[in-house]
């Protein structure tokens, strides 16, 4: 995504005389601090950008500059716009779209010194189309430029709704998902919200300004961690039939093929209603090894469900 950001910026001062941190941010959805460090890093490949001072100020590149064809090979172009095609399936905007187009001309201008096509795909949508998560990343995406806070109703792992409302901060999209970050006025803290589990989402007139862009700097590593409890490492057995399925959750080099004939894997997920629903979800073809209350807990699922389909039976 720098990369991506980086090509933005030089392609903007390229077509403007002069830009402002604060314009770029906005533009990109970033902090002016990130915009200044790409300012920095744009300078030491080698462009000249220029610093305006005062209330007019801003940045541009210098007049007597031009790049160099070379700057970028066609199969970075190519690559390029493999990434950004990818990203625009899971996320429609102007912006990315004026990219492409741009990258798209500058491809179609190069010497046509590479004659194979890219073989590699993105694609970050998710299967099948979904307008309902189009619209909520509209939303928020708004919302989290205007400062506006969100209100919605929240399905938790407990199977009950909460209403919530959010000083929204960031929109991730992380695996297959997308998820908001921001302040939850009713946790009185940070939280991350799976859109996928939120209904009647809307802004309401009402702003905010706890969040400031101007000091901020984001640590998605940090913040958007899980919370993985790691004292209750969960080891499971699974029969050859369940593969398939696993592959979908992991890469197949993370499971251990023994002499038995079963699959063994190791897992960090925290235990919650998530990890108790992806174990039953394998049915017969998974046992628990440890930890051993984990093991109860999945006995007591099993015997209320088959409890369930006995009763109807007799109905």
């Amino acid at each position: 995504m720098k990369k991506h950001r980086h090509i933005s910026i030089i392609i903007k001062l390229l077509t403007r005389e002069k830009v402002t941190a604060k314009e770029l941010a906005e533009q990109l959805e970033v902090s002016t601090r990130t915009i200044l460090r790409d300012i920095d890093t744009i300078n030491e490949a080698g462009i000249p950008i220029i610093s305006y001072q005062g209330r007019e100020g801003g940045f541009g590149i210098m007049s007597s500059f031009k790049i160099d064809k070379n700057f970028l090979s066609k199969q970075e172009v190519s690559t390029l716009l493999m990434a950004l095609r990818g990203i625009e399936k899971a996320y429609i905007s102007q912006e990315l779209r004026s990219i492409i187009n741009k990258l798209e001309h500058i491809e179609d201008t190069m010497e046509n010194t590479i004659q194979s096509k890219n073989n590699v795909l993105l694609d970050f949508s998710a299967w099948g189309k979904s307008c309902y998560t189009e619209k909520k990343v509209n939303i928020i995406r708004k919302a989290v430029n205007d400062k506006n806070v969100i209100k919605f109703m929240y399905f938790n792992g407990k199977g009950t709704y909460t209403e919530r409302e959010v000083e929204p901060i960031h929109l991730l999209f992380k695996s297959t998902s997308w998820y908001i970050y921001g302040f939850c006025r009713m946790r009185n803290d940070y939280r991350l919200f799976k859109l996928s589990k939120i209904k009647n989402l809307r802004k309401i007139d009402e702003f905010f300004e706890r969040f400031n862009t101007e000091t901020y700097e984001f640590d998605s590593e940090f913040s958007y961690s899980n919370n993985m409890n790691k004292d209750n490492e969960i080891l499971l057995k699974f029969n050859n039939r369940a593969i398939d399925k696993l592959c979908n959750y992991m890469d197949i080099e993370a499971m251990e093929f023994k002499d038995d004939g079963y699959v063994y894997t190791k897992l960090d997920f925290a235990i919650d209603e998530w990890t108790i629903g992806f174990i039953l979800g394998f049915g017969e073809d998974v046992e628990v090894i440890s930890p051993e209350f984990l093991k109860d807990i999945i006995i007591d699922r099993a015997e209320k469900v088959c409890e369930l389909y006995n009763r109807l039976n007799n109905e």
